[in-house]
């Protein structure tokens, strides 16, 4: 079996995507920034857009609660009731004094933990699922490295100082790159405020404010300078995540950002003071500005085909498992643009509906964009890899169900249709003719018939 990559420019093979092409709206530099480290990504793709220092490893302060609420969103249900425990009332740092034998659902203590970063909720909820801090830190520590978060390692669920609680920027925007996949998580980080109910503990409600002053933060108290002008820290594009600081980590915050197609997560770590709002700020306005957003294909588009070599030499169609798309520069040339697929190591038949069977990587300037995994629409097996074709065999009944193929196969179908109408047509009417005798025919005979003069021998002057 030969294994062959393919590469081809995308304009020959993907039609229809259209570049906008451009100079670089602006140049960002790692000087350009105040914080010791900082990363941005684009969320659809997972492409790193910019980094300074993402391996270096930090302390992540209060953005680890992204990790302690993804696997408190993955593992329970919003309704289930937490009844505290003898401990986490005594957490040190931010936190909203929850009393012992209190109870909350677990939807009110993610909006505590995520709004207010109350650590006494996280130390609770921690309790709650795994029946101990140290047992809920390895339960994140082995999702931060399902998550490719390889150079992080957690200790307790809320952030607090221990020389041992490390991350990276790159690892933090993996784990956000994650997060905001949850539909809920995405609803309380971009919540400005949320109160708690009285409890049987507590008779008055907790009012709780977001402390990402990104989704409010107006007027005094709540300006920056930037790009020579003096502009509130509010900011539509950004739509939320997680801030964190201690005196180790300085200011910390990891943001999520849309506009006009374009889905960011940015990261800042050890940033001074409110250099934290003008990095982050920095940081998606370099996204947004530079890059154009692209579909390569939709879900289940056909890709290419794999030239397999068994007993027979076949065609092995390969789809995108989803949706792909990224983030292009804006100053590419089409022309620069190419992709390569590459099958499986050790690809073999059979193969199962859905399972992936290749990958495909998009690059520009031998740089990457993006890649993508690559599926069987169908069961493939040995005989109809083979060649056979028969009434039940699902490799020979498949076909491509983009909109574009979609389209041209309708297309086909419909003048296929008006073709055979047109040829029905014509072969009706030359049938009728040769069944029936043309009546003006019959008359005009008679007419010559009456016409003609009998023929005769003799002399008529004799007669």
């Amino acid at each position: 079996m030969i294994i062959k990559k393919l590469k081809t420019t995308i304009m020959t093979l993907l039609c229809g995507i259209t570049l906008f092409c451009g100079s670089a709206a602006f140049a960002l530099a790692p000087g350009d920034l105040n914080a010791h480290a900082a990363i941005l990504v684009d969320s659809d793709s997972g492409q790193i857009l910019f980094e300074k220092n993402s391996h270096d490893l930090m302390y992540p302060a209060s953005t680890t609660k992204m990790m302690t609420a993804l696997l408190i969103l993955e593992n329970h249900e919003l309704n289930e009731i937490v009844t505290v425990d003898a401990k986490s009332p005594f957490a040190t740092g931010s936190r909203i004094y929850i009393i012992e034998g209190e109870t909350f659902t677990v939807e009110q203590m993610l909006y505590a933990l995520l709004l207010a970063s109350a650590n006494d909720v996280a130390e609770a909820l921690a309790i709650y699922d795994a029946g101990s801090i140290e047992a809920f830190a390895e339960k994140m520590n082995q999702r931060a490295a399902e998550l490719g978060a390889l150079n992080t390692h957690f200790t307790n669920p809320n952030g607090l100082p221990d020389p041992e609680h490390v991350t990276t920027a790159y690892d933090l925007s993996r784990i956000a790159l994650e997060a905001i996949k949850n539909d809920k998580l995405r609803e309380i980080v971009k919540t400005v405020s949320y109160d708690l109910p009285p409890t049987d503990k507590q008779p008055e409600k907790r009012h709780l404010i977001n402390s990402n002053r990104f989704l409010y933060g107006t007027g005094s108290g709540n300006k920056i300078d930037y790009r020579g002008k003096t502009v509130d820290i509010k900011y539509d594009a950004i739509t939320g995540l997680k801030t964190g600081y201690t005196n180790a980590a300085q200011q910390c915050f990891v943001s999520s950002a849309s506009k006009d197609g374009k889905n960011l997560i940015s990261v800042i770590l050890k940033a001074q003071g409110n250099f934290l709002y003008l990095d982050t700020r920095t940081l998606i306005d370099f996204g947004l500005e530079n890059y154009s957003s692209h579909t390569f294909a939709e879900k289940h588009a056909l890709i290419s085909y794999f030239d397999f070599e068994g007993n027979k030499k076949v065609k092995i169609p390969l789809y995108s498992q989803d949706e792909i798309k990224a983030l292009i520069p804006a100053a590419i040339s089409p022309e620069d643009i190419t992709f390569e697929v590459e099958m499986r190591p050790g690809f073999d038949l059979p193969v199962k509906e859905g399972e992936q069977i290749g990958t495909i990587r998009y690059s520009a300037g031998g740089a990457l964009i993006t890649e993508a995994p690559l599926i069987t629409l169908t069961d493939i097996n040995d005989k109809s890899a083979l060649g056979e074709t028969t009434l039940f065999n699902r490799t020979w009944l498949s076909i491509d169900t983009s909109p574009r193929a979609l389209v041209i196969l309708g297309i086909k179908i419909l003048l296929s249709l008006l073709l055979w109408r047109l040829i029905m047509s014509k072969l009706n009417g030359k049938s009728k003719r040769a069944q029936s005798p043309n009546p003006s025919g019959r008359q005009q005979a008679a007419r010559t018939t009456r016409a003609r003069r009998p023929t005769s021998t003799q002399n008529p002057a004799k007669r």
